[in-house]
C-alpha cells in the first residue's frame, strides 16, 4: 500500500479521489483542518505520508496558498514530493514557487483511465522509499559518530532532525529524542560515574 496526502480548504472532492486513487494501490489521507505549516508537518509524519498533493487556494481557511506550503514543507522534507493540485494552473505557476511538472490540473480526475497518473505517483513514492534508506545510513554515521566524538552543532541538529523523520517511518527504532542531545549524554555520563564511585566507596 502506498500512502498520499491531499491538503485542501474543502472536503467536497475527498470521496472521489480516495476512491479514484484507491484503485491502484494507494490510499489518500485528507484534511481540511486548518492548520499552520508546522502543524501539517507533524501531520504528514503521524500518517507517514510519503507524497502529498496541496491545494492551490488554501486562502482564506489558511494563512497561507498551496505553493507558499509546499516551498516549506520541502525544505523539512526535502526527500519527498509535493505536488499543487488546482482547477487553474496559471495562478499556481505565476508564484514561480513550484515547477509546471508538479503542478496537476484537477481535471485529471475526470478522466475514466488514471493508470498512468498513478504510476507517476507510485513512482515518486519509491523515490522517497529509497531516499528514506539513504537518509538511514547518514544518521547511522553521525549516531556512531557522536557515540566516539561531539559533532558540530549543525551535524547534532541534522541528527536530531533526520531521527525524528525516520522514526515516523519505522526506519529506527524509537528512543527518547533527549538521549540525542550531547549535553544530556554528557550529564548522564558524570552521574553514572559518580553513582559508580560512591558504590565502590561502600
Amino acid at each position: 500500500m502506498y500512502i498520499a496526502g491531499f491538503i485542501d480548504d474543502k472536503n467536497d472532492s475527498f470521496s472521489d479521489y480516495t476512491y479514484a486513487l484507491s484503485e491502484y494501490g494507494i490510499e489518500l489521507i485528507c484534511t481540511d483542518k486548518k492548520m499552520s505549516k508546522l502543524d501539517i508537518y507533524e501531520w504528514i509524519l503521524e500518517n507517514k505520508i510519503e507524497f502529498l498533493f496541496i491545494d492551490h487556494k488554501l486562502i482564506p481557511k489558511y494563512d497561507f496558498v498551496g505553493t507558499e506550503l509546499l516551498a516549506y514543507l520541502n525544505q523539512s522534507l526535502p526527500d519527498m514530493h509535493f505536488a499543487i493540485l488546482t482547477s487553474y494552473k496559471t495562478d499556481s505557476l505565476e508564484d514561480k514557487l513550484v515547477p509546471e511538472a508538479f503542478t496537476i490540473d484537477r481535471k485529471i480526475f475526470n478522466e475514466i483511465d488514471l493508470s498512468d497518473f498513478a504510476k507517476k505517483i507510485i513512482y515518486y513514492i519509491e523515490i522517497f522509499r529509497n531516499r528514506l534508506k539513504l537518509l538511514v545510513n547518514r544518521y547511522e554515521e553521525l549516531f556512531d559518530k557522536r557515540k566516539s566524538d561531539f559533532l558540530t552543532f549543525d551535524e547534532e541538529e541534522e541528527l536530531k532532525h533526520d531521527f525524528k523523520i525516520l522514526k515516523s517511518y519505522g526506519e529506527v527504532d524509537e528512543i527518547p529524542i533527549e538521549f540525542l542531545d550531547q549535553n544530556v549524554n554528557a550529564k548522564l555520563d558524570k552521574i553514572l560515574m559518580n553513582l559508580d564511585k560512591v558504590l565502590k566507596d561502600d
